[in-house]
């Protein structure tokens, strides 16, 4: 239920389920940056911060997810940064899920990359 201390430069490939999950990282991202996921059904799950006011995600790249490239679950925090995020060839690029109470909240994507499909779509490409 805890960040990682560092979770940097990882890749994940061919996952049955979920390629990242973690709660999201305060504001600025410090630990959590430059992983990959493709091949998966859910790239990052993004789980909320218990408090504060602003969380992120930094340096993802996600392709090929077979239902949701980045999921951002039951956000809490007034603020959600997503920085540096490039999807690709996924069914749902980015899912927001802001249905925690009834406080407003914003979500931020800056110097985002987001592909609905490109060559490696095809069917013949991919078992997915």
């Amino acid at each position: 239920d805890e960040l990682p201390v560092r979770m940097i430069g990882n890749v994940v490939a061919g996952s049955n389920d979920i390629a990242f999950l973690h709660r999201a990282e305060p504001c600025p991202p410090t630990r959590i940056f430059n992983n990959e996921a493709f091949a998966a059904i859910i790239g990052v799950f993004l789980l909320p911060q218990k408090g504060g006011s602003c969380q992120t995600a930094n340096l993802y790249q996600v392709w090929k997810a077979a239902h949701i490239a980045f999921f951002v679950a039951d956000v809490i925090v007034a603020n959600t940064q997503l920085s540096h995020i490039t999807v690709a060839d996924s069914h749902l690029g980015i899912v927001p899920y802001f249905t925690v109470g009834k406080a407003y909240r914003r979500l931020f994507i800056n110097d985002a990359i987001i592909v609905g499909s490109s060559p490696a779509s095809s069917c013949g490409s991919s078992a997915f």
